[in-house]
């Protein structure tokens, strides 16, 4: 799905089954893939877009922010891997001090759930 801020990219080769499971926070009973996009390069568009919904000062103005978050998911009879990253990058603003600009934040986590309630814990 394309945007005015990005975009975001779904794509699934799971069986109905195996996401009503998952669903029901039970191991996905068989094997399938799942993937998340969204890549925003112009995230300070959509953070201004939301200014009351953040409830930011008055006198904020993003000038630019970049982000970029990935979830790859892989499903097994018994469990569920899945890697997510997620970058913020090029942060830029400006409020009455003057401007302001942040280091980039990224982050990636793996993690392999096996047992019933860990499964509960990726919804």
């Amino acid at each position: 799905m394309q945007t005015d801020y990005g975009y975001v990219a779904v794509s699934a080769d799971a069986t109905q089954e195996s996401l009503e499971r998952l669903a029901k926070r039970l191991p996905p009973g068989r094997e399938g893939h799942l993937s998340v996009t969204a890549d925003f390069a112009q995230a300070a568009k959509l953070l201004e877009s939301l200014r009351n919904t953040l409830q930011l000062e008055p006198d904020v103005r993003f000038d630019s922010a970049k982000v970029y978050a990935q979830a790859e998911i892989w499903l097994y009879a018994d469990r569920v891997v899945n890697k997510t990253q997620f970058n913020l990058t090029d942060v830029a603003a400006t409020n009455k001090g003057g401007r302001v600009t942040l280091e980039p934040v990224t982050t990636t986590v793996d993690r392999n759930r096996t047992r019933r309630r860990a499964i509960s814990r990726l919804r």
